[in-house]
């Protein structure tokens, strides 16, 4: 057996020593270097544990891991947001949000925070926490108030609708080159031009001259479209727009796209199913060549009637009926109608023009505007929240290390 001398078996010993002192400095270090740069700021692993240890204590659903990452990176973006406006949080407000929050558990502030540390977590990483909301929440009703107000048309429209949900919906236009080699260099020239573009006359005659999609026929106009049922890439490019402004050339294969933002409104709100329709249908013989020029007289369901008066072979009815009463067809017509619109149908050789003319609830004292109004604004304010939140990520410079 090789024996070791006193001088090997003490150098052996103090490093043994020496590995064992270092190794909590190198673990600290680690513990407190930088995992994710954001920009010019940083997020530590000691971040990362704080905060995926706080979801784990509030159940949160999913992978916490991931969530615990994702929630730190926005909360850098929101902060930077909320400096980038002036926006500044002070130590009362956020006493006032731990107080909020722990009213969700039924606790007061101080006794959650002391639960918070009987499971590891420190009490700075709940203000972070609630810092972060709460500048966000300004940092969105400073950008957005304004555009989240809600018309005394819009919740018209809103009670008046068979339709329930909300979102937001856009009204485009489109324009669409090809890319060919000999053209690129002028197709590229013209879609940068067109970018620039504020006026929708102008957009709409580029279109009919340069684009290739059969829209361009029409100007490149659309019909209203949901926001979220656009593709992804197009979301934040369309939600950062405003009416009249057209999205950078964006670049698809062997084509270059761009899209113009003639308006943006908010979907109907969610309300009580009516309890009666008021409705119309007005036959016309196939051939008789009235049904045109009746269509673009239309304004409500009462023009019906000296159309009817004047032309024997037309058949009008008018009733008030339960939705629920009706047959499953004219229900799904009248659930897609507002107000005073219509729709045609060709069946047994006449053509049907199907008219809503109101609806009726329960008890109109049921319907709280007041309620309609802010829920519609705190729809609103929520898309612009979440649209500029993409926005900002992917402006950011995010390096995971």
């Amino acid at each position: 057996m090789m024996r070791l001398t006193f001088r090997q078996m003490t150098l052996a010993t103090l490093s043994c020593v020496a590995l064992l002192t270092q190794t909590p400095a190198v673990q600290a270090q680690s513990l407190f270097s930088t995992a994710i740069r954001v920009n010019d700021g940083a997020i530590t692993g000691y971040e990362l544990n704080q905060r995926e240890t706080f979801l784990r204590v509030l159940n949160a659903p999913g992978n916490v891991k991931n969530l615990a990452k994702t929630q730190l990176i926005e909360d850098r973006l929101k902060l930077g947001a909320a400096r980038s406006l002036g926006i500044q949080i002070n130590e009362e407000a956020i006493n006032k949000g731990i107080e909020e929050f722990a009213q969700r558990t039924q606790k007061s502030g101080d006794a959650l925070i002391r639960d918070l540390n009987s499971s590891g977590i420190a009490e700075a990483t709940l203000r972070d926490f609630i810092r972060a909301g709460l500048a966000w929440r300004e940092v969105v009703q400073t950008k957005f108030s304004a555009a989240s107000s809600v018309s005394d048309d819009q919740i018209e429209r809103s009670t008046n609708s068979g339709e329930s949900g909300s979102g937001l919906q856009v009204l485009l236009s489109e324009l669409i080159m090809p890319l060919q080699p000999q053209f690129e260099e002028e197709v590229r020239a013209i879609a940068k031009d067109v970018s620039g573009y504020t006026s929708t006359t102008q957009f709409s005659e580029a279109a009919r001259e340069y684009s290739a999609v059969p829209t361009g026929e029409n100007g490149g106009r659309l019909e209203w479209q949901r926001l979220d049922k656009l593709p992804p890439v197009l979301q934040p490019l369309i939600f950062s727009l405003k009416p009249g402004q057209v999205t950078e050339p964006l670049e698809l294969p062997n084509a270059i796209a761009l899209f113009q933002l003639r308006a943006m409104a908010e979907t109907p709100y969610s309300r009580p199913t009516p309890t009666s329709v008021d409705y119309a249908t007005y036959s016309i013989p196939q051939g008789d060549d009235t049904s045109e020029p009746i269509k673009l007289a239309l304004v409500n369901c009462d023009d019906f009637y000296a159309y009817a008066k004047d032309n024997p072979t037309h058949s009008l009815r008018r009733l008030a009926a339960d939705p629920k009463t009706l047959g499953s067809a004219l229900q799904a017509t009248l659930a897609r109608l507002d107000i005073n619109e219509f729709e045609t149908t060709q069946t047994g050789g006449y053509t049907t023009i199907t008219m809503l003319c109101s609806r009726a609830f329960a008890s109109a004292e049921t319907l709280d505007l007041d309620a309609i109004r802010n829920g519609l604004r705190n729809k609103k304010l929520e898309t612009y929240a979440k649209g500029y939140l993409e926005n900002l990520r992917q402006d950011a410079r995010i390096i995971e290390k």
